[in-house]
């Protein structure tokens, strides 16, 4: 009778971890294709705000409503990684089912590339239309950055959470548009 081999926890993170970075680079609803999203979106704004660029007490309002939008179109566009973690979701749950590996080393391996993933995020989202068309103040370049990229992992794991907690793709994207047009997340559209 043969014997299975208990692989450990690092050689499950490792093979886990490689495979998701081959995800991360191959995948663009997952990095690529969001961080072109953002860097679009949000240099949109920041050229239509560009007389915001001026430290004046006339233009705080438009600085706001600039800040505003740099944080709420790239943490909207969220709805595309719904539905990549929702398909990401189905396969994990047949692997770990059939035994390759435990959730445990997923989770963590999914955590450690999760941060890097959103820092590049938040550099294509406020690093290049915030600081050199919005001219945000430089010496705050990496405390900016740090809270932005908290701010897209906090909405990044929700939409993780909507992905696993909600077994139908419609209804997670649905309760993820919320605040968006229903009509363009239902099956018949």
């Amino acid at each position: 009778m043969k014997q299975e081999r208990d692989i450990s926890f690092k050689e499950q993170f490792k093979f886990i971890a490689q495979r998701q970075i081959r995800i991360i680079f191959t995948d663009p609803m997952i990095c690529g294709g969001r961080a072109f999203m953002f860097l679009m979106a949000c240099t949109f704004f920041a050229v239509i705000y560009v007389e915001s660029r001026d430290r004046k007490q006339e233009q705080i309002l438009n600085r706001l409503w600039l800040c505003m939008w740099m944080v709420g179109v790239p943490t909207s566009l969220g709805i595309i990684a719904v539905y990549a973690f929702n398909e990401e979701n189905k396969t994990i749950v047949q692997e770990v089912k059939n035994g390759m590996y435990f959730m445990n080393p997923f989770l963590t391996a999914a955590f450690v590339l999760q941060i890097p993933v959103m820092f590049v995020l938040a550099l294509f989202a406020v690093g290049i239309p915030g600081f050199a068309i919005g001219n945000f103040y430089t010496p705050n370049f990496l405390p900016i950055m740090a809270v932005y990229t908290c701010i897209l992992f906090t909405y990044e794991s929700i939409a993780r959470c909507f992905s696993v907690a909600l077994r139908t793709l419609y209804w997670a994207c649905s309760t993820s548009c919320r605040y968006g047009s229903r009509a363009s997340c239902s099956p018949e559209s």
